[in-house]
């Protein structure tokens, strides 16, 4: 497979509630022998569960290694079409498909209707601020905890992940909630709203690095390593190594997190 190739297109055929792209993984199985085929070569288990599952680490731990080639060769973008940060995603596109089937928009994006009685965490208006041209229904509340305690302070991950919402009374800057802000959604020319086009991520290069770190952790060795890369990433490279006797591990003590 190469980046940017059609693996597959979505369909709306059998006992189906909508569009879907089905995805199956199956093994062949005759009679009581479980067969797994590598290659040329054909093992064939009755009893001995375990060489199965020996068999499946080794193929992970191959897929893991292979991976990691693949996306250190590459240099990560910050955009999220396209991005080499992703390995495999479901693509949106204009005219094609939103995110969801724009369930998402239906179920966590905020409603215009609200924007005259809130405001950011500068004290702007909704209408004015970077988020007027979103409009959708939230029947989906983020719970507050999560923007508040989930967090530590300098993980870049909460800017991109949740929003903050405000109320100003009296010159007094008050949060109230948070809303999901993982997909921000595009503003299409001649279009008054964003469209939900984000690709939507099924395997990142973070899962990947926390797969391997796994993988270490049964063998009995050092994740370190991989361990420090997504939180590197996490707060950025500055800030990481600031805070290094802080939050790289092992040394982060907080139980918490």
């Amino acid at each position: 497979m190469e980046k940017g190739q059609t693996v597959a297109f979505s369909g709306n055929t059998g006992d189906s509630t909508g569009p879907h792209l089905h995805i199956e993984i199956s093994k062949k199985v005759e009679d009581t022998s479980l067969n797994v085929k590598i290659s040329k070569f054909n093992i064939k288990n009755k009893s001995d569960k375990y060489m199965l599952i020996l068999t499946i680490v080794i193929i992970l731990i191959i897929i893991i290694a292979v991976t990691v080639i693949f996306i250190r060769s590459k240099k990560i973008k910050e955009n999220n079409k396209e991005n080499d940060e992703i390995i495999f995603a479901i693509h949106n596109g204009r005219n094609e498909y939103s995110l969801w089937n724009d369930q998402y928009r239906m179920n966590m994006v905020m409603n215009q209707q609200f924007f005259s009685s809130y405001c950011d965490e500068n004290g702007t208006p909704l209408s004015n601020s970077e988020i007027a041209d979103i409009n959708g229904l939230i029947r989906y509340q983020i719970e507050q905890d999560l923007y508040t305690q989930l967090y530590r302070e300098g993980d870049s991950r909460k800017a991109n992940s949740l929003k903050g919402i405000y109320n100003k009374e009296n010159e007094q800057i008050t949060f109230k909630t948070p809303i999901a802000y993982k997909f921000q959604g595009v503003l299409l020319d001649g279009d008054a709203t964003r469209s939900w086009l984000d690709d939507y991520p099924i395997y990142r290069y973070a899962d990947c690095l926390l797969a391997l770190a796994t993988a270490k952790a049964f063998l009995g060795e050092d994740i370190s390593a991989e361990t420090n890369q997504v939180r590197e990433r996490a707060y950025g490279t500055e800030y990481f190594n600031e805070h290094r006797n802080e939050i790289a591990y092992p040394n982060d003590k907080d139980a918490s997190l």
